[in-house]
């Protein structure tokens, strides 16, 4: 199980630091110079926002069916 969960978490690392900097740029190509700051603040809001839903929904359905459940849930 701890390997499964180490493979997991670094692939996910990887490839989330992957995919970040790929929409950044697509994020960047658009956008005048001046709204940048205001562009990429909104984003970071927004995934901040979403991280802490999804922290609290993880840890009520953790409380609901377990913990061990939960974990194998989110990998996939």
């Amino acid at each position: 199980m701890t390997i499964i969960l180490s493979v997991s978490a670094f692939l996910a690392g990887f490839s989330g630091s992957l995919l970040s900097v790929y929409l950044t740029a697509i994020r960047q190509v658009p956008t005048p110079e001046r709204f940048l700051g205001p562009v990429f603040v909104s984003q970071r809001m927004g995934l901040s926002i979403v991280a802490i839903i999804g922290s609290l929904l993880a840890g009520i359905l953790a409380k609901i069916i377990g913990l061990r459940p939960s974990i194998l849930l989110a990998l996939f």
